[in-house]
């Protein structure tokens, strides 16, 4: 067999781009290619003879490139970066807007984690952000420290972006066990904890930069999307997550802590592009949402991201969604106030398939019918439903509402009169406008039920409010465009923002 002798790596760049190339970074790069080479020539050596020395050989072959190759060039980057004169300038320029910044007299550098797995020291200025005297002589909250050189780079609690977002994505995309093994199949060898933690830093930036353009009712200069001219449709369901909640008081004789398991309800919001036809278009904009808040939190953060996204001119709005009360309680009128629209072209529609179960419900609570009787009745009021005679529906329902179930009848009966402008379902489809919310309702399953939702699978409340609202945006396909938002320094956020909308602010909601 013939075995590989040697590997001569040649490094060919233009003469421009040496000179502008820190020499130490240039030896770096000369070193690192020159050790590769050598660890391609051990790799070499070893024989494939069978699938798996072949599945082993190029596993590590491919966990071997970023961790030998890229990172010891990347660490020499940022080494000669935060040295460099526009960086040094911006950084200055981000510690005239930090208030009571302070220089510490720390020689010590700053430990950094690269994507391929490995590690960078550098040394760079430290300042404190905390008044100069300590309230009542107890230390400052946590997380006071900055880096101002590295903030300007994106790097942020000793975590470039590129590693942050890498290790993210894939607990967004999956369970911890998953991400673990998938970042050990590219080299990068983390414990649960370690990988936890990074989640942790990018889900809190990340809720914290929509808080910011809540409260500023602004929107980014550049967003991913721009919707003005189209017709839109707005959809919002809530789901099931169980949480955990430690109880006040002793561990049990085991040893283990108490907590309570109670359901809780997040919300869904899905923004998407409608063709002509109603539905949703094809490799058209769609941007989804979620969280574990309130209701008119909800309705906050929909107008804030309509904002975003120029909804304020566009040419329609179609909302959607079931019946229920949180959605239709003078929020959606509020909605179209904040973000500044004609209130004239925007339709509500009620989930015709939740309306027919409406009237199932209202059946089973009929006494002295069988079941033949309670579903030839659904079947014949689905026929005027479908034809949008409401009217009619009512009218038959309102005698029936008598006996021992008379609030529970009564209660279908009211929603069908709050809600019969929302199920004009044969003016909907002749306007080419969709009667269905099969839009969200899939949005609330891959979004909420295939990450959240298992057996024995409990969450804090603060850990699901992060994890849903950055698989929402890993589901909406701009990840990196939101990853480079929020990776800039938090000073610079409402800099980097521009009015978007009239309208008060969203928190008035």
């Amino acid at each position: 067999m013939n075995r590989i002798a040697s590997i001569t790596v040649v490094l060919q760049l233009p003469v421009p781009a040496l000179s502008e190339i820190p020499p130490e970074v240039l030896q770096q790069i000369k070193s690192s290619t020159t050790n590769f080479g050598q660890r391609l020539i051990d790799q070499a050596a070893v024989p494939l003879t069978d699938p798996a020395s072949v599945l082993k050989w190029e596993q590590e072959l491919h966990a071997l490139v970023p961790r030998e190759c890229i990172d010891p060039v990347t660490g020499a980057m940022v080494t000669a970066a935060v040295k460099d004169p526009v960086v040094v300038m911006k950084a200055n320029g981000l510690l005239e807007l930090t208030p009571h910044a302070r220089l510490q007299n720390s020689k010590q550098g700053v430990t950094i984690n690269l994507l391929g797995g490995g590690k960078v020291t550098v040394k760079t200025p430290y300042f404190l952000r905390r008044a100069s005297k300590r309230a009542n002589g107890r230390r400052g909250k946590a997380g006071n420290g900055l880096y101002p050189a590295l903030s300007v780079l994106g790097i942020h609690e000793r975590l470039t972006p590129a590693y942050a977002s890498v290790v993210t994505r894939e607990v967004v995309k999956g369970s911890l066990d998953e991400a673990q093994t998938s970042l050990r199949l590219r080299g990068i060898e983390r414990d649960r904890k370690a990988i936890q933690r990074v989640v942790r830093v990018v889900s809190k930036r990340a809720l914290t930069y929509q808080k910011r353009l809540m409260r500023s009712g602004m929107t980014p200069e550049k967003p991913a999307w721009d919707l003005r001219g189209k017709r839109i449709g707005i959809f919002v369901d809530g789901g099931k997550v169980r949480t955990r909640k430690r109880k006040q008081g002793r561990r049990r004789r085991s040893g283990g802590k108490t907590f309570t398991a109670d359901w809780k309800e997040p919300r869904v919001i899905v923004i998407c592009e409608l063709d002509e036809k109603g539905r949703k278009r094809r490799r058209g904009y769609v941007r989804y949402d979620a969280t574990i808040a309130k209701a008119d939190e909800v309705f906050a953060r929909l107008a804030s991201i309509l904002r975003e996204l120029g909804a304020h001119e566009a040419k329609a709005w179609v909302v959607g969604g079931d019946g229920a009360k949180w959605i239709w309680k003078e929020r959606v009128s509020k909605l179209i106030e904040i973000v500044g629209y004609d209130p004239a072209r925007v339709v509500e529609i009620v989930d015709f398939y939740h309306a027919v179960e409406y009237l199932s419900e209202f059946a089973s609570h009929r006494s002295g019918w069988t079941d033949a009787d309670r579903k030839n009745w659904v079947k014949r009021m689905k026929r005027r439903l479908r034809k949008g005679d409401v009217d009619s529906i009512i009218e038959e329902m309102t005698p029936m509402c008598q006996g021992r179930n008379a609030k529970k009848l009564s209660k279908v009966v009211r929603r069908f009169q709050k809600n019969k402008h929302r199920m004009q379902y044969a003016a909907f489809r002749k306007a080419k406008l969709p009667c269905g919310s099969g839009v969200v309702e899939s949005a609330v399953r891959r979004i909420i039920n295939l990450r959240l939702k298992g057996a024995g699978i409990f969450w804090r409340e603060a850990t699901a409010e992060g994890l849903l609202h950055l698989r929402a945006r890993y589901l909406s396909g701009d990840w990196d465009h939101y990853m480079m938002q929020i990776f800039n320094p938090e000073q610079l956020w409402e800099g980097k923002v521009r009015n978007s909308a009239p309208g008060a602010d969203c928190r008035a909601a």
